[in-house]
């Protein structure tokens, strides 16, 4: 503002000029390995443990998350849709231009969403992905309160910084896994739907089509890989008791 002002020839000088800028001493943000997802979403309750998986393997928003409906999943053509986000109950757009885009559904999270889908309240094309008993969207503050937070005590996942063990985590979670398994920063940056992350990469870095399957698979083994997860039991194990 105050350059603006010697520019509109409104000061002679600025006189802040030569005064240094503070610096801001930024946190390391928690991440989670794939084993610590897992164990969350193994300790949530039967109707959530679906919304931990997607979360962490699309790097969704809470609010993208909460606001899908079961038209944007194209079991199909393998597809998810984000076109929406959900704020204290409403729909809204997403947050940025990129942040409205198409999911690929491997097989892994196409089986937790197909068994999740048995357990949902709606399944018709307007009904909630993730929905109360009324089939309304879930309030996020809520959730993890009553859901997240019990399930990551179960999991020894112990929360050491205020206010970064909120769902955002997966997605910061899952943003660092990417990173790390493909090294790739613009296919992470596509990843996660930012809107940019810088002029140069924007303009002259482009994904072909279909580039971010390869990155999705290698996040699907990371999270997946050998270990087994009460996610992926079927209803009928569960009801058997053949898996422990």
């Amino acid at each position: 503002m105050l350059n603006l002002a010697v520019a509109l020839e409104l000061l002679n000088a600025n006189p802040i000029q030569r005064v240094p800028k503070p610096r801001t001493a930024r946190a390391e943000k928690p991440s989670l390995s794939p084993a610590q997802v897992k164990s969350i979403a193994d300790n949530m309750p039967e109707r959530l443990k679906a919304l931990v998986v997607l979360l962490y393997l699309t790097g969704l928003r809470i609010g993208e998350a909460l606001a899908l409906k079961w038209s944007d999943v194209d079991f199909e053509h393998s597809k998810l849709y984000i076109r929406r986000s959900v704020w204290h109950g409403k729909e809204q757009t997403p947050k940025s231009r990129g942040s409205i885009r198409a999911k690929h559904l491997l097989d892994g999270l196409q089986r937790v969403l197909q068994r999740h889908q048995e357990l949902s309240v709606r399944t018709d094309p307007e009904g909630y992905v993730f929905a109360n008993g009324g089939g309304r969207s879930y309030d996020p503050d809520d959730l993890r309160k009553r859901a997240l937070y019990p399930a990551m005590d179960k999991a020894g996942v112990k929360r050491n910084t205020a206010g970064a063990y909120g769902f955002h985590l997966f997605r910061h979670s899952a943003g660092s896994q990417m990173h790390a398994v493909t090294g790739d920063l613009k296919q992470t940056q596509g990843f996660l739907g930012h809107s940019g992350i810088g002029i140069t990469s924007d303009v002259y870095v482009h994904l072909k089509p279909d580039s971010e399957i390869g990155s999705v698979e290698k996040l699907e083994e990371s999270f997946f890989g050998e270990l087994c997860s009460t996610v992926l039991k079927t209803g009928r194990e569960r009801q058997s008791g053949l898996v422990n």
